[in-house]
């Protein structure tokens, strides 16, 4: 049995901010994600709350505070890189333009406008509050778009 076999799904997109709080506000007031889970204070150890977890249309999206990652895994291993970009799907392509048109009247960051791709995609490209890349994104054609591997693809 290959490990792939034992995974289920890709569980979440971790994220490690160094302002925690701002990517709290980040998440549920520009995003406006309800936290699913919000580690308490751990009085103890002296630890604020430090990780929040949300949930969105079954995708889960966490953040934990950079400083206490680093206690866990060292600085070096975590670096200061975003070698990522999140994306989120969209049922139609209008929605592209509706969610760039919000998030302009919102203050964030577009790095890249709506754009049909010749690959069978509409998206638009932003940076969250730390500069982390996120594509909000659907396929021209609706479904799950083209070129899927091992499966026939719906008509």
């Amino acid at each position: 049995m290959n490990y792939q076999d034992k995974i289920d799904n890709i569980d979440a997109v971790c994220f490690f901010p160094k302002d925690f709080e701002g990517a709290r506000r980040f998440f549920e007031e520009v995003w406006e994600f309800t936290p699913k889970r919000i580690q308490p204070p751990v009085e103890e150890t002296g630890y604020t709350t430090n990780f929040v977890e949300y949930v969105f249309r079954g995708a889960t999206i966490a953040i934990w505070d950079r400083k206490e990652v680093t206690e866990i895994m060292g600085e070096a291993a975590i670096g200061e890189g975003h070698s990522y970009m999140t994306a989120v799907k969209l049922p139609s392509v209008q929605d592209v333009d509706a969610v760039y048109e919000e998030f302009m009247g919102k203050g964030v960051r577009c790095i890249s406008k709506p754009h049909t791709y010749n690959f069978g995609s509409r998206a638009a490209y932003f940076l969250d509050f730390e500069g982390n890349v996120w594509e909000f994104f659907a396929w021209s054609e609706g479904g799950d778009g083209p070129a899927l591997v091992g499966q026939a693809q719906a008509e």
